[in-house]
């Protein structure tokens, strides 16, 4: 059996640092040390170290300044989430030569972690000899429709977890679907396009993931070639209220049967959408999911690492930050654009974030507009007093941020029902 004295940690850092590179090829040492064949790939040694630094956290039990914390945080930060060693020090409020020195251990505490993962008993590989066989129920390629439906939930909920307010821009999904699944469908002879004379809107967002929505639209289309047998299908998509319609409309009408996938159905599930197809126009089926409008968000700090932070944090969200990094010029951008939200530092270089925030609260404008204070002063009661929404101690991690971003919105409310009612689009 391997030790982790004898593991060369030079491997797992650069592992670490190669963890979203499609073209990165793991040393056989790694994967052995892994319990891993050699030509396993960069997919399940990736999912090995992402697994085991969510291993990591701590219970909610442990306060927030222990080394267990911060070791995590650490792993979480720099390798899980790509930030910088500057960005994680400012996030963390250690200093960038603290944040090398820690690196180190944490990666040793991540490495025994792994050893740990790979020594631990394993289940018997072949099932006792009284288990029946159940071959009637599976399916072609080996699983059965539970399984599968299971397999989908888990990959949509692990969507959840890493991107839990990432959205899809939807002329931009659309536009790299028809890209992809474009030469796929032309071997079948079918012609795949936009919609001719429907511009896709532009700032349109839906409420999934765009890899969700991809592969959704992928599935779809490739069913929908395979009963065609030829023709043309075009794609165009609107907004109706609350939600984002998209068409899918062919030359010829589509046979029903696409429309209980089990694929498509469990992901429309996950997000709260519906599929239908027209009564009058059985050539056209319309895929109806949660719209989501863009927030304006007037971020206050003069730390401009936390700010590149923070814009990580939201990038593919309905946030949309417009930075300043004075508190005396937070009245004047009130005045002058529209904000559905503020987020607000204390310890700022002009005026102090107490006094911007007791000025936002008398003005008529600045009023209505929901504020966050997010410090390392943690005075929450007293930023609530004064008229805050919400209160943020630093460091504040990625789903902690968007929550409270989300809370301070009051979001959550009573969607309408999806429309029912939709126009043919040209084809």
């Amino acid at each position: 059996m391997g030790t982790i004295d004898s593991f060369d940690l030079s491997l797992l850092r650069d592992a670490l640092g190669h963890l979203y590179d499609p073209s990165y090829t793991p040393p056989p040492p790694l994967c052995l040390a892994l319990g891993q064949s050699p030509t396993v790939g960069a997919q399940p040694i990736r999912d090995a170290l992402i697994q085991a630094i969510h291993d990591l956290e701590p219970g909610k039990e442990v306060p927030p300044q222990t080394r267990a914390w911060r070791i995590y945080d650490l792993l979480y930060y720099r390798f899980i989430k790509g930030l910088t060693q500057e960005e994680t020090a400012a996030l963390l409020g250690l200093t960038s030569r603290h944040i090398r020195r820690e690196q180190g251990e944490a990666l040793r505490v991540l490495a025994e972690r792994l050893f740990k993962n790979r020594f631990r008993e394993q289940p018997p590989e072949t099932p006792p000899p009284s288990a029946p066989p159940a071959r009637a129920l599976e399916s072609a390629n080996g699983t059965t429709p539970t399984n599968e439906r299971t397999q989908v939930r888990r990959e949509m909920a692990a969507l959840q977890e890493s991107a839990p307010d990432q959205l899809s821009p939807v002329a931009e999904t659309i536009e790299r679907t028809i890209h992809l699944a474009g030469p796929l469908l032309a071997d079948a002879n079918t012609r795949l396009r936009l919609a001719p004379d429907v511009a896709l809107p532009a700032n349109l967002q839906a409420a999934i993931h765009p890899s969700a929505l991809r592969q959704l639209l992928i599935h779809m289309l490739t069913l929908l070639a395979e009963g065609l047998s030829g023709g043309e299908i075009a794609l165009a998509a609107h907004a109706e209220g609350e939600w984002v319609v998209i068409h899918i409309a062919a030359d010829r009408p589509v046979c029903a049967q696409a429309l209980q996938d089990m694929l498509i159905s469990e992901i429309l599930a996950t997000t709260g959408g519906t599929m239908t197809q027209s009564p009058d126009d059985p050539a056209t089926i319309h895929i109806a999911l949660p719209r989501v409008m863009t927030a304006r968000v007037l971020l206050v700090d003069d730390n401009l690492d936390l700010v590149h932070v923070y814009r990580r944090y939201t990038a593919g969200t309905r946030y949309e930050l417009v930075h300043t990094s004075h508190g005396s010029e937070v009245i004047p951008l009130v005045e002058q654009q529209h904000f559905d939200l503020i987020v607000l530092d204390v310890m700022l270089p002009d005026i102090d974030g107490w006094e911007v925030l007791t000025t936002l609260r008398q003005h008529p404008v600045g009023r209505k507009i929901p504020l966050v204070v997010c410090s390392v002063v943690r005075e929450e009661e007293l930023a609530l007093s004064l008229g805050a929404s919400g209160f943020l101690a630093k460091p504040v991690r990625p789903r902690q941020f968007l929550q409270a971003l989300n809370q301070a919105l009051r979001q959550g409310t009573t969607r309408h029902a999806p429309p029912d009612d939709h126009s043919a689009i040209p084809h």
